[in-house]
């Protein structure tokens, strides 16, 4: 069986012709963007199901949702964060009626 499968591939590769055949650098481009493609879908896979492959891995049930705050603990904790533009924090800031008038 071995052999036959030699000698076969021994002939193709001897009586094979050239091929009168050109890929120009407009496939070369397509053939590459596929192959990122086909790694940046791979990427963004893994990124969707990661909590899942994780808690495969690690043998546990806990899922992403599990792992969030709940919103009545997400409400309380936004009271001592900063604002992001202003950059004081919610119980520093000071309403129009409250500010004294220049």
């Amino acid at each position: 069986m071995k052999v036959s499968v030699i000698v076969v591939a021994l002939l193709a590769a001897v009586t094979s012709m050239p091929a009168a055949a050109y890929i120009d650098p407009g496939s070369g481009s397509a053939i590459m963007s596929a192959i990122i493609g086909f790694f940046v879908a791979i990427a963004m896979a893994i990124k969707t199901y990661w909590y899942k492959i994780k808690s495969w891995f690690s043998g546990s049930k806990k899922t992403a949702v599990e792992d969030s705050p709940r919103s009545d603990d997400a409400a309380s904790s936004k009271a001592g964060q900063l604002d992001s533009v202003s950059g004081q924090g919610e119980a520093d800031t000071v309403s129009e009626k409250e500010r004294p008038v220049e």
